[in-house]
């Protein structure tokens, strides 16, 4: 009876059967006893996961929906009270997602993503050593496991790589062995990557990880054994390309890269090379040495204020940026709130992904924006000082080698005008707040386009987890608070100024500190009541004296339809 009372439907928009997503969502929610219920529509490159709970009592209708294969394996969790995702384990799942699927879903073979691997692979094994368990994040396989297990094998596979740690190794077959024998492959009908067309996945890669020799060698791409290795870690520093003009380079080929072709379209001298995969400026400088002291990579950060508009900032790595400084050093007029913008932000005005982003992105910039809406550039003294300067094309496997000269020109014919300061030396104190006034680099426009900050970005050391914090506790509270919510995914930022999106894991905090302070008021016989969410202006001038500092922050409503509120 209780079955047609209540009724969900579950419902996934994914590319293909074919793809990698599918794998990992139909997987999840056999594993969380709803794959049978979850109709799939393929054809879309969007994968969004609906579902859909229908109450027959009283008619009514409740449907949650989540984007992305992590957003898919959320929304089947939430309903589990056996295999939740704690904070740890969604840190595995966004690891293997920011460095693994964009490998596996690109198809990228080359083996310059063989080192990324080797490095994921390297902090699974310390994770499992440190732990001394056998499973990622406790004593029992758990959804990050299957999730995070498929990834890297079918990973490996694809390179052709069969070496992993002993560690890893006995993870890999425990979890395959697992998902062999408790998940029914025809419920996962359509799987052909890796040439595993019509044959049982789960086995043929638990297999694969059973059969190869204990070699130490990368195998050729097709053979598709993994054995257990030693761990070892060989960073080499990047071979010094050959003198190449913006027409060609024979160190790195990306026909279709824009950031490229308009260094070719501008006749711009430039080396560019390919390297490890690197997330963050600390790892590029420690997995992508340069020759010496005359040549630096960039260190940046995209910040956002709501009155003054958008800022890339780039930075020699030992700079130091103080944002509440930078607003003084910058001359903007009163109040200043730089801030962190999101991906979203950094995508539409950039066309860039975090990770990537380098003053070469200003080429992809809107210049007839206005103020508010324009991304200014900000370069650093002491880069500009440098020989070379290397910085990303779009992409962080690959480097450009370019010289101040060239990148002011670069920067010159695009139209952008750059504005240049001193910055201080990360382990010293920045310049005081008008200590260092801009100076404009020669250019044909009077506009302030461009302005490349480098993030103080504190990254993961190699072999740990990657958290991205940018910002220590102690050096810059408000930047580190800021990082710590919105990198945990506890809160959005909204398109409204001062509101933000309240995400499930600071919505549940909430829904506790609700519950458990309900029940301490009721004790004392006190009851909850509704406010209206708006103060009339005659209430709110009432407290002046206490909500002076937050006047410039408060948001009017002067207009009720098609007429105005006699009191606002």
């Amino acid at each position: 009876m209780s079955s047609t009372i209540t009724h969900t439907a579950w419902s996934c928009t994914i590319s293909s059967y074919t793809s990698v997503e599918y794998l990992l969502i139909q997987s999840v929610a056999l594993l969380c006893d709803d794959g049978s219920h979850v109709e799939y529509e393929t054809g879309n490159p969007v994968v969004q996961l609906s579902c859909t709970t229908t109450c027959g009592w009283n008619d009514t209708t409740a449907t949650s929906t989540a984007r992305g294969w992590m957003g898919a394996v959320r929304l089947l969790a939430s309903g589990n009270g056996v295999l939740h995702i704690t904070p740890q384990q969604e840190s595995w799942l966004e690891a293997a997602n920011l460095t693994l699927m964009p490998i596996l879903t690109q198809g990228k073979t080359e083996p310059v993503f063989e080192g990324a691997v080797l490095d994921f692979v390297e902090r699974l094994e310390k994770q499992l050593t440190t732990t001394d368990s056998p499973y990622l994040t406790g004593k029992s396989l758990q959804l990050c496991d299957a999730c995070v297990a498929q990834v890297t094998v079918a990973t490996l596979v694809m390179l052709g790589m069969k070496q992993v740690p002993p560690r890893v190794f006995a993870w890999l077959q425990t979890t395959l062995q697992q998902l062999d024998k408790v998940l029914p492959y025809a419920s996962i009908p359509g799987w052909r990557m890796f040439g595993l067309h019509k044959r049982n996945i789960w086995k043929d890669w638990c297999e694969a990880v059973q059969q190869g020799p204990a070699s130490s060698a990368v195998v050729p791409a097709g053979d598709a054994t993994l054995a257990p290795v030693k761990t070892t870690t060989t960073t080499e520093a990047p071979a010094p390309a050959p003198a190449a003009t913006a027409a060609s380079s024979s160190t790195f080929e990306d026909k279709d890269n824009a950031i490229l072709k308009k260094l070719q379209e501008h006749s711009i001298e430039y080396e560019v090379y390919g390297h490890t995969l690197c997330i963050t400026a600390e790892e590029l400088v420690s997995n992508v040495p340069v020759p010496d002291a005359t040549h630096s990579h960039t260190k940046n950060l995209f910040l956002r204020d709501k009155k003054h508009g958008h800022f890339l900032v780039t930075v020699h790595p030992d700079s130091h940026v103080n944002t509440k400084e930078l607003g003084n050093q910058l001359g903007l007029k009163g109040k200043t709130n730089l801030r962190m913008a999101d991906a979203a932000i950094l995508d539409a005005k950039l066309h860039v992904k975090p990770g990537s982003v380098g003053p070469l992105c200003m080429a992809l910039a809107d210049l007839s924006l206005d103020d508010k809406e324009r991304v200014t550039l900000v370069l650093d003294q002491a880069l500009l000082d440098c020989a070379v300067i290397h910085t990303h094309p779009l992409r962080n496997d690959a480097s450009v080698k370019i010289t101040p000269d060239q990148l002011k020109a670069f920067l010159s014919k695009i139209g952008v005008e750059p504005v240049v300061l001193e910055f201080g030396k990360a382990s010293g104190k920045a310049p005081a707040g008008g200590g260092a006034k801009p100076k404009p680099a020669a250019a044909p426009k009077k506009q302030q386009e461009g302005a490349i900050v480098e993030s103080n970005k504190k990254s993961n050391k190699k072999g740990e987890t990657l958290l991205a914090l940018q910002w220590k506790k102690s050096e810059n509270f408000p930047m580190w608070y800021s990082d710590v919510i919105v990198l945990s995914e506890m809160i959005s930022y909204y398109d409204i100024s001062g509101c933000y999106i309240l995400r499930p894991w600071s919505y549940k905090m909430w829904e506790l500190v609700q519950n458990w302070f309900n029940i301490q008021i009721e004790k004392l016989g006190v009851e909850n009541a509704y406010f209206p969410m708006f103060v009339s202006k005659d209430r709110l001038e009432k407290e002046k004296d206490h909500v002076e500092g937050f006047a410039p922050e408060v948001a009017w409503v002067t207009k009720s339809g098609d007429g105005d509120l006699a009191k606002p």
